[in-house]
């Protein structure tokens, strides 16, 4: 998300106010069950906080940002977990988790992240894999838009893997491809 260059008609409070119309535009879109446009609207109001904490002077401003900041991460969560989207709400969860949260919150997003934990577990594919001769090579690749990342191991493998596309690869000497 690329925001208008900083200048000095560009005040911090612009750029909270902006943060916090998409703040509200969110909780809008998801009364209507529009979790992913709500997920963006919060993605932007994310990028308009960063910029927010660079021109914050005052330990209030300061404050403020974190605030706003918590609550979007805090709700991305929660809305890719009703939009079903558990991995990513896990993941915002997790980032929930490291911001400064108050006792009864914390409590809350942990029981969330434990249930999203546990829907997880059940959406998981047990992959077995074998090969004859065994001790081949076993290359794993989960293909993302954002990067790849592998797994390796020897026939026979298992291994249980989170929905979506993969590249497997079994390479032994003297076999080809």
């Amino acid at each position: 998300i690329i925001l208008p260059t900083t200048s000095h008609s560009r005040t911090f409070g612009s750029y909270i106010k902006q943060a916090e119309t998409l703040y509200k535009q969110s909780k809008a879109l998801v009364s209507n069950n529009k979790f992913t446009k709500a997920v963006q609207k919060l993605k932007h109001a994310l990028a308009y906080t960063n910029t927010a904490k660079s021109l914050a002077f005052s330990k209030k401003e300061i404050s403020h940002v974190a605030d706003l900041t918590k609550r979007c991460i805090c709700n991305i969560g929660y809305y890719y977990d009703r939009g079903r989207k558990y991995i990513k709400a896990r993941n915002y969860y997790r980032q929930c988790l490291a911001t400064n949260l108050k006792p009864r919150q914390e409590k809350a997003i942990k029981q969330a992240l434990q249930i999203v934990k546990e829907k997880i577990l059940k959406m998981l594919a047990t992959l077995i894999i074998k090969s004859n001769p065994t001790q081949a090579d076993v290359h794993i690749i989960k293909l993302t838009k954002e990067k790849s990342s592998g797994v390796t191991g020897k026939t026979t493998y298992v291994t249980q893997l989170e929905p979506g596309r993969y590249k497997l690869i079994l390479r032994l000497s003297g076999y080809q491809t």
